[in-house]
């Protein structure tokens, strides 16, 4: 049996697992595939489809996968404190803030204590240990009320 396949790489460095395409017209054709030797199911036999591609030398090398840069931890890291923090305003501060009846119920004390929790919230990128970490402002009491 001859198999349709198609961008055929090595996905480790042991030269025995390829990622591939193959047109399995009864699968409703293109299907992802990993050949692995190792494999026992015989739905698709794993030797003659490698000796079909090692005959056509058509497998890309395996690449290893290079490690994520400082800088691109750091973005990451950055991007989910920034999405913390967008959820702690999004759900109890704003909802108080932008609403004049629940502001306008809340003492002096409060409210300014609440606008000192916003603060900190918005300028919390500011903190020298930003974006490997951060010390989240204490979440006024009012807050918990409400």
């Amino acid at each position: 049996m001859a198999y349709v396949y198609k961008d055929a790489s090595y996905i480790d460095d042991t030269g025995n697992r390829i990622n591939c395409w193959l047109d399995l017209t009864e699968h409703d054709g293109w299907s992802p595939y990993t050949l692995d030797l190792a494999d026992t199911d015989n739905t698709v036999d794993n030797a003659v489809l490698l000796s079909q591609m090692q005959e056509a030398g058509d497998v890309a090398a395996y690449s290893a996968p290079t490690p994520p840069t400082q800088a691109e931890i750091d973005a990451a890291n950055a991007e989910v404190i920034r999405l913390q923090r967008q959820g702690r305003l999004t759900a109890r501060v704003d909802p108080i803030v932008s609403n004049p009846m629940r502001w306008g119920s809340l003492s002096a004390d409060d409210q300014s204590a609440v606008t000192a929790y916003r603060s900190s919230l918005l300028t919390i990128t500011d903190q020298a240990s930003f974006p490997t970490s951060v010390t989240w402002p204490t979440i006024p009491s009012v807050l918990d009320d409400l």
